[in-house]
This record gives structure tokens, C-alpha cells and sequence, in this order.
């Protein structure tokens, strides 16, 4: 009978919180287009849980370190305010956390036993005195919401603690699916789309911001100019070998080998290379059925003090026996680094073999 009934427990806990998650606004059409950035993330709580352990904990999670970068730079940057301080401009941010302690009374308790309702009430119960849910495009679109509370200050911190992975990748596959929106509006140039689609045997949609700064039989580069600096994208192939081509050295040798030979400093022997003092971070991942590997890492000029961080793609296509290779790298000494690399990451969410 005890198991049966804790059996019971997890499967109207599980079809609380997947009802809680699937909440959206009912009146879409009439809300307006959210505004700010999708690197900010708007946190409403009261001032004794901000700063009782929620505040560390969130930074942690969410004001981590994006990965290889010259400058440190966090993924998300948290603003706190007072649910008082939530106006009207403030309720269109695209990210909106909500922290509450149920055992202060207060109108953001109030408002927060509101939206989440009879239902969120009863997970409570069942998941230890916390519950969490999200509401999409609510307030504006696009839009997340997420609530977390719990009955006291414990059992609130408890649950963050425990869920945080999820909370992240919730919040960060928010931020993915604005940057798939945003490759469906990129403005490329027939003759970029020909070129790809020709040489690569794969769909790519280049801006048209960017130039063709070189053009060989074995290696194409886009550069577009930003603010004391510069993007770029390079494309090349290699014959298809074996398994051995996706280890990490491998890559990163033909990385150096390609963009050493075509790109160089202002003066002689300045080839582009990998910097090695500073690890890469890889994963392996299948795009279209085909297999692939995303490295990042540092990159230098030899013999000069010019870099800045790159994000590498090898992708095995079946049908022509090739590795396409697709490296973005990013000069901007001095500039903060991260919004230019997640341009470049929104360009690549688009190929397709």
C-alpha cells in the first residue's frame, strides 16, 4: 500500500509540474513584443531572501563564466528588483524569475500563490515544500517566466539547489530558440547560398553584413568589420579518412594548417594558430544524421600579441565523403567578446547537410 501510494504521488506530481510548465498567456495576439536582451535576466524577490543565500546560489548558476573567452564574461548577467519596482516596461523583459518564501507575507507571496495556483500548491506538497513552473510569452512575447517557491526559506533553497541544472538549460534553451528565430531572418546574398550549396554541398545562410575576404579552391572566408575589429567565418574541406580526423589534436592541426596558410598578420611569418596554452573545450553531436564535433578555444597570431576566441565545427557528410569544416573566430581587443561569438553560434545553428 505504501509503495502504491508513493507511486501514486510521482505521477501526479510529474502531471502537476508538466501542466505548470505548459502555461502560456491565452490572450497571445494582443501582447506586445518583449524587449531588452536575452543575456539579462530579471529576478523579483524580497529583500531578506535576496540576500539569505538565493542571491550567491542564482550567481553561481546563472553568472558563470561563458567558456573560453579572452575576458571574463558571465553567460547571464541577474538584475534584482522589489515587486513593487515591476512596471509595466519592466514586465516586457524577456526573462523574468520570480523568488518566493511563502512563509513571509508579503504581495509578491500573494501574487505568486496566484499565478501558480491550486495545482502549484499541491506540488508543493508532494515535491518537499518547493515547486517551480514557467509561463511562456505571458506578458509579451518572447518571454519566460519562471516562479520558484517554497514554503520556507529552507525548503526555497533546497529545491533551487536541487533543480538548478534544469533551471539553466530551461533558461538556456529559451536563448537557443531566439537564436533559430533570428537565423530564419538573416538576409544572405544568392551568390553566398550558390557558393555553399555548390562547393560544401550543405545549406548556410551568411549575412550579407559579411564580405568574401578570400576565395581559393579549397578555402572561402567571410569577414564582416565590427567595432575596433572583426568577425569572420571560414569554410574548408578535407578527404574523409577515418574516426581518427575527429580527435581533438587532429581537428585543431588542421585547423592551424588551413587558416595558418591563409590568414596572416600585417607581417611576415604572423600566421594564424591555435593557442595551446589555454584548453579547448569539444562535444560531439549529430547534425542531419551526420556526425559532428564543436571545439572552442583560443586562436593568436604567431610572433604577434593579436587573438580572440573561435568556435570550430567538423562534420562528416556521407553523401560526398567529406570533413566540412567551419571555423568562426573574432577579433575585438579590448571589447567585450561573448555577443559577438553568439552571432557567430546563431549563424552556425543553421547548417544543414
Amino acid at each position: 500500500m505504501i509503495m502504491i501510494r508513493k507511486i501514486c504521488s510521482f505521477f501526479l506530481l510529474m502531471g502537476l509540474l508538466w501542466s505548470c510548465d505548459s502555461m502560456q498567456s491565452k490572450n497571445q495576439k494582443n501582447i506586445p513584443e518583449s524587449i531588452g536582451s536575452e543575456n539579462n535576466i530579471i529576478v523579483v524577490t524580497d529583500s531578506s531572501v535576496w540576500t539569505t543565500g538565493i542571491k550567491d546560489l542564482l550567481s553561481d548558476n546563472f553568472e558563470k563564466n561563458y567558456p573560453i573567452l579572452n575576458q571574463p564574461e558571465p553567460y547571464f548577467k541577474l538584475l534584482d528588483i522589489k515587486f513593487v519596482e515591476l512596471n509595466s516596461l519592466l514586465k516586457r523583459s524577456k526573462i523574468i524569475f520570480f523568488i518566493s518564501d511563502f512563509s513571509k507575507k508579503s504581495r509578491l507571496s500573494s501574487f505568486v500563490k496566484q499565478a501558480i495556483g491550486d495545482k502549484g500548491i499541491e506540488a508543493m506538497t508532494i515535491n518537499n515544500d518547493y515547486v517551480s513552473l514557467s509561463l511562456k510569452d505571458y506578458w509579451a512575447k518572447p518571454q519566460l517566466i519562471i516562479f520558484c517557491a517554497g514554503k520556507t526559506k529552507k525548503t526555497l533553497l533546497e529545491g533551487i539547489e536541487k533543480e538548478k541544472l534544469r533551471l539553466f538549460e530551461k533558461v538556456d534553451h529559451f536563448e537557443k530558440t531566439l537564436m533559430q528565430k533570428r537565423y530564419e531572418n538573416i538576409k544572405s546574398t544568392k551568390e553566398y547560398i550558390k557558393m555553399i550549396e555548390t562547393r560544401f554541398d550543405m545549406s548556410l545562410n551568411i549575412p550579407s553584413a559579411f564580405n568574401i575576404s578570400m576565395n581559393t579552391d579549397s578555402f572561402i572566408c567571410f569577414t564582416k568589420e565590427i567595432e575596433s575589429g572583426y568577425m569572420g567565418i571560414a569554410l574548408y574541406t578535407t578527404t574523409y579518412k577515418d574516426t581518427s580526423q575527429f580527435n581533438t589534436k587532429n581537428i585543431i592541426s588542421t585547423r592551424d594548417r588551413f587558416l595558418g596558410r591563409h590568414i596572416q598578420g600585417e607581417f611576415d611569418n604572423t600566421p594564424m594558430i591555435t593557442e595551446k596554452k589555454v584548453s579547448t573545450i569539444d562535444k560531439s553531436f549529430y547534425l542531419d544524421s551526420s556526425f559532428a564535433k564543436v571545439t572552442r578555444g583560443l586562436w593568436r597570431l604567431s610572433n604577434e600579441y593579436m587573438g580572440g576566441p573561435f568556435i570550430n565545427q567538423t562534420i562528416y557528410n556521407k553523401r560526398s565523403g567529406q570533413l566540412i569544416h567551419i571555423d568562426g573566430f573574432i577579433y575585438a581587443p579590448g571589447k567585450a567578446k561573448k555577443k559577438y561569438l553568439k552571432e557567430i553560434e546563431t549563424i552556425l545553428s543553421g547548417i544543414k547537410i
